[in-house]
């Protein structure tokens, strides 16, 4: 896979308890869609300055996107949740309150692990991230708005499904389109993206994270089962895990 295709397509869920965000979160139908027509409203609309979103566990949906983007390609590819299966460790590379779920680069997953009592669990259906260019190379985009627009522009037309022990995410936790702030993306030297999609490492001055997010407050003590799938244009995933938290 070339690093625009990863880049546009990684994917992974995340939704936000309804009762947390306020009454700002929007919630999203099944099928959502980003084109020219209404891509300037929709542009203005996650632009809005940062400290007038509302912020779930000290940040922004945004942010925590662009956090999960840090976790997910950072972390070397021996332990990399992207590319599990079957009974893993979902304690690599986290830490504090909010802890990451993965996805995968379009495939069928089936997973198992065990999330200590009090984490929430992040995640995104479909998301995407633009930075500018490495030193002496053209590759990504070229200011905060070219960024903005090429970030919102990648997510397209979006099919999707969200389950958590049976029930719809999207009855019981807001699934949030959101923008990042311009924030530096550094890339490690063993970061996946040096060593498996030839980037140069280093830090990138601006990034923009863009995608539809869900963030699932703890859950109870015992077996959860969760699974999400996603569908834009020739890209398909299918996740399941199976959490047990104690």
């Amino acid at each position: 896979m070339k690093l625009k295709q990863l880049i546009t397509y990684a994917t992974i869920v995340l939704a936000c308890q309804q009762t947390v965000l306020a009454a700002d979160t929007a919630f999203l139908p099944k099928q959502t869609t980003t084109n020219a027509t209404n891509f300037e409203a929709e542009f203005t609309r996650l632009t809005r300055p940062s400290e007038v979103d509302p912020k779930i566990y000290g940040k922004t949906i945004g942010n925590w996107g662009h956090a999960w983007w840090s976790w997910a390609f950072n972390v070397p590819k021996a332990t990399n949740p992207l590319f599990k299966n079957g009974v893993m460790d979902c304690s690599v590379g986290q830490q504090g309150k909010v802890w990451f779920l993965a996805g995968n680069f379009g495939e069928t997953s089936q997973r198992s692990c065990t999330i200590p009592q009090g984490k929430a669990l992040l995640f995104p259906v479909y998301n995407s991230i633009w930075w500018t260019p490495a030193p002496g190379t053209d590759i990504g985009c070229k200011d905060e708005l070219d960024c903005r627009r090429k970030a919102g522009k990648s997510l397209g037309m979006l099919n999707y499904t969200c389950k958590i022990d049976g029930q719809d995410c999207a009855w019981q936790y807001a699934i949030v389109r959101a923008q990042s702030d311009s924030l530096p993306f550094t890339i490690n030297s063993d970061s996946i993206l040096v060593t498996e999609y030839e980037e140069i490492p280093g830090t990138r001055d601006i990034s923009i994270s863009d995608g539809y997010w869900v963030m699932l407050p703890p859950l109870p003590v015992g077996n959860h089962k969760l699974r999400f799938t996603a569908k834009v244009n020739d890209f398909a995933l299918d996740v399941s895990y199976t959490l047990k938290v104690n």
